[in-house]
């Protein structure tokens, strides 16, 4: 009876009905679709750092990272065929990428230019480096004679596509080594300092480069359930001689600091955005209460006890809050799978220099916060409205117009 008497006060009149929905509604919507868009924003963003260098982290030999020597591949990686096997067949990695990184010269015949190269399988990583973004050309796809360059390394050496080159550098033994190869794509991540001095070649023809048959790490893609730490756990129980870094490390300045500032950043957004959105409930309710002034009299005056108006009230507002945040996350789920269904083209984000399109993902847990946050919202409201409301005496409240 008491959730029949509350629905019938709140369509009894439309117009204050309409007003409170679309209030708790439109606070509902936007809390989804702001915290919808951040979350997409930094998905992105750990998706292509992820899918452009060095995927979801990095094994190498205990303690090489954080050295530095002048004879670095003497803790390089033996074994690195039969340790990928083994990690492979692990539940949680789906692909290891084992590689060799090198400085060296590049020579066009006319500018001799020094980079940074990277062995890698083409075969392998094809289909996982997906974010390298080549401008020219394409990936390397086969254990032939080809090398892809970063835009800013290509742009030096006044080179292209199709165009052969030279690399000079030192094997192991401390001898010199030269290779020609021909360009076979350009890329560009975004990150300027990676473009102006990458390159990459075949596994097999770094290490003849090198005179070697060692690696220097074996990078790691996770399945889809994210589980770095079992892989940590994983090395110190099975091979103590390694040890495995992640990308957030590894991209601490690029990535993770960048993550921290857009964070701290949202978090103030999401603040100011609350409280707009909680003013704005409260003032809608408030208002509706002080319409009712003369009607919650009449109540009185028939034998209603203020506890029980009180209850309906609450229970008015309940109602409302519940069918206001759902309509909001309708109207948010609308515009993000319409509306915005192509994603949202944004400038480039702090230490890359290519735009990134941001899509709002499906979040079932923002829906229970935004429900809650309409209902509690509306409640709040209702309760400091209506403790003002029924104090004032009967008198007054029939007076009221």
């Amino acid at each position: 009876m008491l959730i029949k008497t509350a629905i019938h006060s709140i369509i009894r009149n439309p117009r204050r009905m309409f007003s409170i929905l679309l209030t708790i509604a439109v606070g509902s919507s936007t809390l989804y679709i702001v915290y919808g868009f951040n979350s997409g924003l930094i998905t992105e963003y750990r998706e292509r750092t992820i899918h452009s260098q060095h995927a979801h982290g990095t094994i190498f030999t205990k303690g090489y990272y954080d050295t530095v020597t002048d004879t670095p591949w003497k803790n390089w990686i033996t074994n690195w065929k039969s340790l990928s096997e083994e990690l492979e067949g692990l539940p949680f990695i789906s692909q290891t990428f084992p590689r060799t990184s090198f400085y060296a010269i590049l020579s066009n015949g006319i500018k001799n230019i020094d980079a940074k190269g990277e062995g890698i399988v083409p075969s392998k990583e094809i289909n996982f480096f997906t974010s390298l973004n080549f401008i020219k050309g394409g990936p390397l796809t086969t254990e032939g004679d080809g090398i892809v360059l970063g835009a800013g390394l290509a742009k030096a050496l006044s080179v292209e596509v199709g165009d052969n080159i030279s690399i000079l550098t030192n094997t192991i033994h401390n001898t010199s080594n030269a290779i020609d190869l021909t360009i076979h794509g350009i890329f560009k991540t975004g990150n300027d300092l990676f473009d102006k001095m990458s390159f990459r070649l075949s596994l097999n023809h770094s290490q003849i480069l090198l005179d070697t048959d060692k690696i220097e790490s074996l990078s790691i893609a996770l399945n889809e359930k994210y589980n770095w730490q079992a892989l940590t756990t994983h090395l110190k129980k099975t091979n103590q001689d390694l040890e495995a870094i992640s990308f957030e490390e590894l991209e601490k300045v690029i990535y993770s600091n960048s993550i921290e500032w857009l964070s701290s950043q949202f978090i103030i957004i999401m603040i100011i955005i609350y409280m707009l959105v909680i003013l704005a409930i409260i003032n809608s309710i408030s208002t509706s209460i002080i319409e009712r002034y003369q009607e919650l009299g009449n109540l009185r005056a028939n034998g209603e006890s203020k506890f029980d108006l009180f209850k309906t009230l609450m229970l008015e507002s309940s109602i409302l809050g519940l069918a206001g945040s759902a309509i909001g996350i309708i109207i948010a789920l609308t515009i993000s799978n319409f509306f915005l269904k192509s994603g949202i083209l944004m400038p480039p984000p702090p230490s890359l220099s290519l735009p990134i399109r941001v899509f709002i993902p499906f979040s079932f847990k923002m829906i229970l916060i935004s429900v809650f946050f309409g209902i509690i919202t509306s409640l709040l409201a209702t309760l400091v409205a209506s403790i003002q409301a029924i104090k004032i005496p009967i008198v007054n409240l029939l007076r009221s117009e």
